[in-house]
């Protein structure tokens, strides 16, 4: 059995998929320096999350992401972890007209 064990922290993107994002998921993955270990698009919308090992790490990936925040298309932004005691830290979620900004 192959089962995908989830990273401890997670940093999760959502953007709406458009002409205005054509070269946004490239620039993403570029500020990120890494990959995504999950990359989907679903009605309209891309979904990326990217693992890390360690809290800072995670961090550091969240500081250079942020600034995508200020994109209209951008969606969700938030760092979580697996465990329970982890706050999220959620620096954009505009789902359903919801707005959070706790950076």
């Amino acid at each position: 059995m192959n089962v995908l064990k989830l990273p401890p922290f997670t940093v999760t993107l959502w953007f709406r998929v458009n002409q205005e994002t054509a070269t946004l998921k490239t620039k993403l993955i570029e500020a990120a320096e890494a990959f995504p270990y999950e990359n989907f698009e679903y009605q309209g919308m891309q979904d990326m999350h990217w693992g890390a090992e360690t809290e800072t790490e995670a961090k550091e990936l969240l500081e250079r992401l942020k600034p995508f925040t200020s994109n209209a298309n951008v969606v969700v932004l938030k760092l979580s972890g697996r465990d329970e005691d982890f706050r999220p830290i959620i620096c954009k979620d505009e789902r359903h007209g919801k707005r959070t900004d706790r950076s």
